[in-house]
């Protein structure tokens, strides 16, 4: 309660006598906390981002017009072979019909549930494009689970008995002048073995799917192989999250120089508050001689900075949650979702243990000193 009081009425002191070192003693600490918060935020923010464009550039995505299985089958192929160990697994999305059969407005009509959709799964093993095992782990029909053995002569589908009961393994699917019969029971939509897919099905869509990031010079090979020389078919949309190198660069800049403002008013802090203590050389002799111990002082001019700290920082808070409501969300997605308070709570933490860390030094040395050796420095 002491040490509390005295801090206090040294505050006091300050104030009235030295106003506007006070003042830039204050400042230091708002430009430290405000770097401090904005390094904190857009360094988090750079990680979320990454993060979810690491989960999100696993992928190439292709929408076509008037494809057909035939005419993107070599690029398809290309375009795993050169993805290598790094491709998981490869969708289409077919329509077993000729691309000429086909409702302008198809591949609407399918996103909302109408029969037609049929996916299709496949990856290289052992040297050739192969269905993947959960094709395979739904086929139940014995006879069909030699994939080796399946053709496009093969009319076969797997659906989803559930959503369409009349479509249970045995049965069949009569489509676009064709009859399939159904192999297998499908968690969504139809599944066909990419060994039966024929070369005059349409082909809407194209996903490759991948174990890491691929780079923008691997998007750019594969978006060139999916280029028609002759446009008999068109890539209507291709989409795929890359690393942005650029943005990579402009977050660092950011960081770098947010920490390099900390460490500039860490250094005016750490000087300035040097002065002060050297401003008290007196004051503090006439302490010790009175009875005031060296682990005393230390604990009046660390509660000192701890009085300054605790107010600064809440207006700082809520000056920068404020700024972040206003325009700071919009130039980073994720501050929002960042900034909580114990994410507040959490760079405090970090701010009173810099403090400490650094001033903890000075007021230790300064209040180990002799009332003889501050006098004669005084």
């Amino acid at each position: 309660m002491i040490t509390l009081k005295l801090a206090l009425q040294n505050l006091r002191n300050f104030a009235k006598t030295k106003p506007l070192v006070f003042a830039l003693y204050l400042i230091c600490q708002v430009i430290s906390m405000f770097a401090i918060l904005t390094t904190f935020g857009t360094a988090k923010n750079y990680v979320f981002e990454k993060h979810n464009q690491e989960q999100n550039s696993k992928s190439v995505s292709f929408v076509f017009a008037n494809a057909t299985f035939g005419k993107i089958k070599e690029s398809f192929l290309q375009a795993q072979l050169l993805l290598g160990d790094n491709l998981d697994y490869a969708s289409l999305h077919l329509a077993p019909v000729n691309t000429e059969e086909l409702d302008p407005d198809f591949w609407n009509k399918i996103h909302l549930g109408e029969p037609g959709l049929t996916f299709s799964f496949s990856h290289f093993k052992d040297g050739k494009l192969r269905s993947t095992d959960d094709i395979l782990s739904h086929i139940t029909e014995k006879k069909y689970r030699d994939l080796d053995a399946l053709t496009p002569e093969d009319k076969v589908i797997i659906a989803d008995s559930t959503r369409y009961p009349e479509l249970r393994p045995g049965n069949t699917l009569e489509y676009g002048g064709i009859t399939y019969k159904v192999i297998g029971k499908a968690s969504s939509a139809f599944w066909m073995p990419i060994e039966c897919i024929s070369d005059n099905m349409a082909v809407g869509r194209m996903v490759l799917t991948t174990k890491k990031m691929i780079t923008d010079f691997t998007l750019n090979q594969i978006v060139k192989l999916f280029t028609p020389e002759n446009n008999e078919y068109q890539i209507m949309v291709y989409e795929s999250l890359v690393p942005d190198a650029m943005n990579e660069q402009l977050y660092n800049l950011n960081i770098f120089v947010s920490v390099i403002i900390i460490l500039l008013s860490a250094l005016n802090f750490s000087i300035l508050f040097r002065y002060i203590l050297h401003s008290r050389r007196l004051q503090y002799a006439v302490m010790r001689i009175t009875g005031c111990q060296t682990s005393q002082g230390s604990r009046i001019y660390l509660t000192e900075i701890l009085l300054t700290a605790l107010p600064v920082f809440l207006v700082c808070a809520v000056l920068f949650q404020l700024a972040n409501k206003l325009f700071l969300s919009k130039s980073f997605l994720y501050f929002d979702e960042i900034f909580t308070l114990p994410a507040y709570l959490f760079v405090f933490l970090i701010y009173l243990v810099g403090i400490f860390l650094i001033f903890g030094i000075s007021v230790r040395r300064f209040t180990r000193q002799s009332p003889v050796s501050l006098h004669r420095k005084g």
